[in-house]
């Protein structure tokens, strides 16, 4: 099912990019449309000049509903205040790529709204057992870790120096701290996030929780490959 979805998101980008880009690569936009499932729908037009600009699915509005529209609308505000953060620590040349950091989450008060927003938070922050969640926060800020912590004060005793925490009014969540800080663990060769359980696997001490089973599920490989040794 996941995959089903992922595969119909891209579906989608396809509809949109194409005619976008057609202007500015002819000859790459025609071979993709031509290559494309868009071109094999009757009535479809022979030329990705002739497709026209695509048009909203009136279909996709109601896979959400009102509450989870807000919801996600908030987290793209979380999402542009952590990407302030992360540039903030690339200036400072504590970070290269955005994978190096984590995103810090606090929300303000302590009612019973605030506490269930950070429960919120907290399922959107869960990667599944095999850290594979399309869902979880980490793909959507492009960062290797998304943790929601205690309070705002145990949040700013943790950003990197350097770095300013920033408050965001949030339909959803009502008042939120982002910080960012460097990422913990270390970096996993094949997809470069950062995780403490790179290496949980034995036979590949370089890969991380994600990684490992897709290298031995999909390409059979049981062992890391050795080294040829020079002589």
């Amino acid at each position: 099912e996941s995959r089903r979805a992922c595969q119909r998101a891209l579906y989608g980008v396809l509809q949109c990019m194409l005619p976008v880009l057609a202007p500015i690569a002819p000859h790459m936009t025609e071979d993709a449309y031509a290559a494309s499932q868009l071109a094999q729908v009757d009535g479809a037009p022979d030329s990705i000049f002739a497709l026209g600009w695509f048009g909203e699915h009136s279909a996709w509005r109601s896979l959400l509903t009102a509450e989870e529209e807000a919801r996600w609308a908030s987290v793209l505000q979380l999402r542009d205040a952590a990407n302030k953060g992360i540039e903030d620590m690339r200036n400072a040349k504590a970070v290269g790529a955005s994978l190096e950091s984590q995103v810090l989450i606090a929300i303000r008060g302590g009612d019973g709204v605030s506490t269930e927003s950070a429960e919120v938070l907290r399922a959107l922050c869960c990667d599944g057992a095999q850290g594979t969640s399309p869902d979880a926060l980490r793909y959507v800020f492009l960062a290797s870790q998304v943790r929601v912590v205690e309070g705002v004060d145990e949040l700013e005793s943790l950003v990197e120096a350097g770095t300013k925490p920033v408050v965001v009014e949030t339909e959803a969540f009502g008042e939120v701290v982002i910080g960012v800080a460097k990422a913990e663990g270390a970096k996993c060769s094949r997809c470069w996030n950062y995780s403490g359980r790179v290496g949980s696997d034995p036979n590949h001490p370089d890969l991380c929780e994600r990684c490992a089973p897709v290298v031995v599920e999909e390409f059979g490989m049981q062992a890391a490959p050795k080294t040829p040794v020079s002589v």
